[in-house]
């Protein structure tokens, strides 16, 4: 069994150590404190980073750009594909995907062609 100090294990997950400290404070992450030092074992970390960081790092769905557009930024949705809401050509329409980088597309596309039905 492989045990990790917090630090390590942020530096797995990507994340700082102390918001991984703070996941363990909340229960949300099993970790032992020894003295000022939190422990984790590799296992709890994968465990973490399925259950917690699935949708975002881990996952097929990792890899989420900071893709955006006039401050759209594409939800993921439990079923792992992504959710936009956009306002096209006064309508607020909804945009799915199987990437982030495919509901921009799609909101893009759908403002260029609504440009083009007024022009």
């Amino acid at each position: 069994m492989d045990i990790l100090t917090i630090g390590e294990a942020a530096a797995e997950l990507g994340l700082s150590p102390r918001t991984l400290r703070g996941q363990a404070k909340n229960g949300k992450l099993a970790a032992t404190q020894v003295g000022r030092m939190w422990l984790v074992t590799r296992a709890e970390v994968a465990r973490y980073k399925r259950e917690h960081l699935g949708r975002f790092k881990g996952s097929p769905t990792y890899k989420l750009p900071v893709v955006r557009m006039r401050g759209l930024t594409p939800k993921v949705r439990p079923s792992g594909d992504y959710k936009v809401n956009a306002t096209v050509a006064g309508r607020r329409r909804s945009f799915y995907g199987a990437t982030a980088e495919e509901v921009i597309t799609n909101v893009a596309a759908a403002r260029a062609a609504a440009m083009q039905e007024t022009k």
